[in-house]
């Protein structure tokens, strides 16, 4: 057998690897409820269609998809699946994991947000968590409630205007 042949059967052997990780991983993602708000999905096109017709109301039902559907569900764009979750308590169970992030659906925010806290994993997500919450303890934060407040409020007005 030459060198050829055993490299060609090694890439064929990672490459089926692959493939049947990323088929289990897509029929688990599947099992998650498809969200109501845009209707039925399209094998190819997904949910993209209907997202379109009610783009402009997409302030206006966010806030309710959190009371009246589940706390996560699934948008289909085109045929791959993305996890939408809608609900505080469930966002801050992904946030506070130490798991490893796929890097997959995280990695896209890289460019914009850099390798911090959402996007790190293991001793740099377990250093920068630490330093991180003592400057976010309720007593420090008392301090800064009328501002956070005067920012929503105009934050609010903005969003009404539009």
């Amino acid at each position: 057998m030459d060198v050829v042949s055993v490299l060609l059967a090694i890439t064929a052997i990672a490459i089926v690897s692959r493939l049947l990780r990323l088929a289990r991983f897509y029929f688990r993602v599947m099992k998650i409820p498809s969200t109501a708000l845009y209707g039925p999905y399209h094998w190819l096109e997904g949910h993209l269609p209907g997202a379109q017709d009610r783009q402009h109301h997409y302030y206006e039902v966010i806030p309710a998809l959190s009371e009246t559907e589940r706390r996560i569900r699934r948008f289909m764009m085109g045929p791959l699946p993305l996890i939408v979750l809608s609900h505080p308590d469930t966002i801050s169970v992904v946030l506070k994991t130490s798991t490893p992030k796929v890097k997959l659906s995280y990695g896209l925010l890289i460019p914009f947000i850099g390798d911090g806290l959402l996007i790190s994993s293991g001793k740099k997500w377990a250093r920068d968590r630490r330093l991180l919450t003592n400057a976010f303890h309720f007593n420090i934060l008392k301090d800064y409630t009328p501002i956070l407040h005067d920012a929503c409020q105009v934050l609010i007005e903005k969003l009404h205007q539009h």
